[in-house]
């Protein structure tokens, strides 16, 4: 009998984790793609203007994930604020903001509603 009772006490925790996926998850940072791109100017076309850097954040997660706050090279002024990206929607799938940046960066440290996610540049 008792082993009948730990058979189904571990099938409904295994249930109730894979209900749960997000809890399960949570230990992991959130996952992005961050790459820098430098854009067309009207001044240069068509080359492109080394001397503007854009930091694009696309996001892998598969359910919504809201943006809190970015941070470049640990200057939180090294972002162009006038631009109308915002972090008030959260982000879906495949989507990408996109951000003016007046630094070269070298550290991104993105801050979510589930972890920081830190990237590296080179």
């Amino acid at each position: 009998m008792l082993r009948y009772f730990l058979i189904l006490a571990a099938a409904a925790g295994v249930i109730y984790a894979a209900q749960h996926t997000n809890m399960a998850m949570s230990s992991e940072e959130p996952s992005f793609k961050v790459w820098i791109d430098q854009p067309f100017s009207a001044v240069t076309r068509p080359r492109r203007d080394p001397d503007i850097n854009v930091l694009n954040v696309q996001s892998r997660e598969e359910a919504p994930i809201r943006v809190a706050r970015l941070l470049i090279n640990g200057d939180p002024g090294c972002i162009n604020r006038d631009q109308p990206q915002s972090f008030e929607q959260p982000m879906k799938l495949g989507q990408t903001l996109k951000y003016t940046l007046l630094c070269d960066p070298v550290k991104v440290v993105i801050t979510t509603d589930r972890g920081e996610a830190v990237y590296q540049f080179n």
